[in-house]
């Protein structure tokens, strides 16, 4: 059985494949856009369970991403893990309007504990 979409927008090459190869090796199917106005448009095209989303990108931000994200007219929410190197410490959850589930983590972290809190946010944004 196939696993969920997701997507994952970052401006680092590098980090947006060894996401999208980390997720697809794990059996999630993944989209990949470079920026936030690129990943928007992919949000509304693909309808993803999830988003691993930059903060910091040009063009578009992961903040500006949110924002727009509540205008975009979504049949149905999908989960969020705001990815950043800004962020240090655990992984933070905050309450979002638009997005079901909403997790801040650091990209320093490790691939095995990302894939578990994939799993788990998706988890709980089905039930």
């Amino acid at each position: 059985m196939a696993k969920a979409k997701i997507l994952v927008v970052d401006d680092q090459p590098l980090i947006r494949t060894m996401l999208a190869d980390l997720l697809t090796d794990a059996g999630y199917e993944v989209a990949a856009a470079a920026d936030g106005e690129e990943g928007l448009a992919l949000l509304k095209r693909e309808a993803p369970a999830l988003v691993i989303l930059d903060k910091v990108m040009p063009r578009m931000g992961g903040t500006r991403f949110i924002l727009e994200s509540r205008g975009a007219g979504l049949s149905r929410a999908p989960a969020l893990i705001l990815y950043s190197a800004a962020f240090t410490g655990p992984p933070r959850e905050y309450a979002d309007e638009t997005f079901r589930v909403r997790l801040h983590v650091s990209k320093t972290i490790k691939g095995d504990v990302l894939l578990e809190l994939v799993a788990d946010v998706l988890g709980r944004a089905s039930a």
